[in-house]
């Protein structure tokens, strides 16, 4: 199914993810962060601010940035081209974290939790039917989509319960 190029370039992936989402999993830390909604608030943009800032350099620089590693050229080649795929929606990650972190501190734990296991649900909906309509590409481009559809039921959710 996958060869050694794919699994090395999707552990690439797997490193630069980490690397987008660790403002945010070091905020999700500091329970003040999530007292008051003005907090909050400010929070969330830095973090989206941070975040648009490190997926930009990604952006522009992938490759570069790729070649420092000491890695096989296809696994390299393999990682960019999946990579410029699943980071399409990286610049609001914050969202996908900090949000749901927010509802379990102040409201609705329960609600955070139906979130988070309908947003892996969700992916793996996309992911399948992305296989059965497009094969590989479908998968890669499903990642995307589905926070693309949970960011916008974030933030709905967001301003719906907490005006």
């Amino acid at each position: 199914m996958f060869n050694q190029i794919q699994v090395q370039g999707l552990f690439i992936n797997l490193i630069i993810y980490i690397i987008l989402i660790a403002p945010s999993l070091i905020t999700c830390f500091f329970k003040k962060y999530f007292l008051d909604r003005k907090n909050f608030n400010n929070i969330l943009i830095i973090n989206i601010i941070i975040t648009i800032f490190l997926s930009l350099i990604f952006y522009l620089f992938y490759e570069s940035i790729l070649n420092l590693l000491p890695c096989d050229q296809g696994a390299i080649n393999y990682s960019i081209y999946t990579g410029k795929i699943i980071f399409i929606s990286s610049s609001l990650y914050p969202l996908k974290y900090l949000i749901p972190v927010y509802f379990f501190n102040n409201k609705n734990k329960k609600a955070s939790i139906v979130l988070a296991f309908a947003k892996i649900i969700d992916t793996f909906i996309c992911m399948f039917l992305g296989y059965l309509l497009f094969n590989t590409k479908g998968i890669l481009f499903s990642i995307p989509f589905a926070d693309i559809i949970y960011y916008l039921a974030y933030i709905y959710l967001y301003l719906k319960v907490f005006r």
